[in-house]
């Protein structure tokens, strides 16, 4: 990988930290980068359902418009996370100049990580690894299976 490549990967969770800042309702937010652990990413707490769609369409580079539709819905004992799988495809599909070539694809991973304020319900979650409180979703889905076979981000939690 050449050098400007590199240093635009290492580069985006500080990128994202500083788009979030911006948000109203987004806070604490943190760049994680740790690569010799490869581990690159960001996360932050939000005050609403509309701060965190918010925050996931500033990190798209797009302007929420009032007709997109909600990415995440929270209603009361439920969680409802859309598909990102062709919104994350067709924003690798735009990038000419892409900083995740083939070769870096197989490497990067889509992680998902819930925690709520009560027990999850059995058998209301689609996939993922429940902790032993039942109170922390965690769902990890390789790129190269979102790129090559479509799966799937989309998942709905009861608690």
């Amino acid at each position: 990988m050449d050098e400007k490549t590199k240093n635009e990967i290492i580069g985006f969770p500080l990128e994202a930290a500083a788009i979030l800042q911006g948000i109203n309702g987004i806070s604490e937010v943190k760049a994680l980068s740790k690569i010799y652990q490869g581990r690159l990413g960001v996360s932050f707490h939000f005050d609403n359902p509309k701060a965190l769609n918010n925050a996931y369409y500033a990190l798209s580079q797009k302007d929420r418009k009032w007709y997109y539709p909600d990415l995440v819905k929270i209603k009361k004992h439920k969680v409802k996370l859309r598909n990102l799988t062709p919104f994350i495809n067709h924003y690798l599909n735009q990038q000419q100049d892409s900083k995740l070539n083939d070769q870096m694809i197989k490497y990067v991973n889509y992680r998902t990580v819930i925690e709520l304020p009560k027990s999850i319900k059995p058998n209301s979650v689609k996939y993922g690894d429940v902790n032993t409180d039942g109170v922390i979703l965690t769902y990890v889905i390789p790129l190269r299976e979102m790129v090559t076979n479509k799966q799937s981000t989309g998942n709905k939690v009861r608690y």
